[in-house]
């Protein structure tokens, strides 16, 4: 009676950090169409992730649908789990598995993601988590290293079961698959969220162009330090540095996910071909994952601070300018002249507030 009272205890605690219940009939055209998308992209980004798996049946070193599958379930609640489990049974049905081992591994991805959401949505404010600094350090352990191991474990020991795997080498299987899912986790998820969870301003015409400079920039470096050796001079990995800190001081956090995805890809492309300082990513994979996640980790990190620096900038502009407004009503109500020569010296700042990206 205990065991199943903890049981039913973790199921309501997981299932009510994914958000109430809809009302939405289950089998509404809503409802279908959301299952659709994202199970064609759950499916579609899982055959592209299978490019990244070394010859013999083995995780994969770049696991995407672990990204869909917790921007759906961010976005749309447990009204995605379906979807998520469904392509995940699917993408491993028709790679010749067994329906048993099939279950168990969408059984086993659908677990990882509802983990990771209910754990950032309780304690690194969900979908607003790449806001804060705080917040950002807690998504990377909630959501990309405490899920993605206890879903490279699920998975692995499955293939151990299932004679794809030998259990002499669990461990090596065990850290590509983990590798796999953390990259997703922590470089296409908060892409995926931040572009579809959030409304965004239009960038200016100035800031458009800043942007495209970054980008071609950016490209053109991951090219020369990940892509086929055209030069010997040039010092390998940390050119990209400069244009993440551009993106983190310039733009707001979508802008710089974008950009540490970028770079990201670039990496595996180069790695994974063959090219560049982490040439053996395929089956050594540690040395990959390291180098994008703290260059994206800390570049998101940077990114939130400024951002936050940069709304609180704004309140006090804010609330400045309403004291002024304030006071100038009052002064002309009752005819004194000299309150709002007192307000405007009380930082000596402009007299507008200021603009920023």
């Amino acid at each position: 009676m205990q065991s199943r009272s903890w049981v039913h205890g973790m199921e309501r605690l997981f299932l009510s950090a994914l958000g109430p219940s809809d009302d939405t009939p289950v089998f509404s055209l809503q409802n279908i169409g959301l299952f659709v998308v994202i199970f064609v992209s759950y499916y579609i980004s899982g055959k592209f992730g299978q490019r990244f798996s070394p010859p013999n049946p083995a995780p994969t070193a770049f696991w995407p649908p672990t990204g869909i599958a917790y921007a759906a379930l961010f976005l749309k609640g447990r009204r995605a789990l379906p979807a998520i489990f469904a392509g995940a049974f699917f993408m491993d049905l028709f790679n010749l598995s067994m329906a048993p081992y099939a279950l168990g591994t969408a059984l086993g991805c659908t677990l990882e993601a509802i983990i990771a959401v209910a754990l950032v949505i309780r304690l690194a404010n969900g979908i607003n988590a790449f806001f804060t600094p705080r917040d950002v350090l807690r998504y990377v352990v909630l959501a990309g290293i405490i899920p993605t191991a206890f879903g490279a474990t699920w998975g692995v020991s499955l293939m151990c079961l299932h004679g794809e795997v030998q259990w002499a080498n669990f461990w090596n299987s065990w850290t590509i698959w983990w590798v796999g899912d953390l990259l997703a986790a922590i470089i296409l998820a908060p892409f995926l969220i931040l572009l579809l969870g959030h409304r965004h301003n239009a960038l200016s015409w100035s800031e458009m162009v800043e942007a495209t400079a970054l980008l071609l920039g950016l490209t053109a470096v991951c090219i020369l330090n990940f892509g086929p050796p055209l030069v010997s001079w040039i010092p390998k990995v940390f050119l990209s540095i400069p244009f993440l800190t551009w993106a983190a001081v310039r733009f707001c956090p979508l802008e710089v996910s974008g950009a540490c995805l970028v770079m990201s890809g670039f990496t595996l492309w180069g790695s994974l071909q063959g090219y560049g300082p982490f040439a053996t990513a395929r089956t050594e994979p540690l040395m990959l994952v390291g180098n994008v996640c703290v260059y994206s980790v800390m570049t998101m990190f940077v990114a939130a601070a400024l951002f936050k620096q940069r709304r609180e900038i704004e309140k006090l502009y804010a609330l400045k300018f309403g004291m002024r407004n304030t006071v100038r009503d009052n002064d002309e109500s009752t005819g004194v002249s000299d309150s709002i020569e007192a307000v405007e010296k009380l930082d000596g700042g402009p007299s507008q507030p200021p603009e920023g990206p």
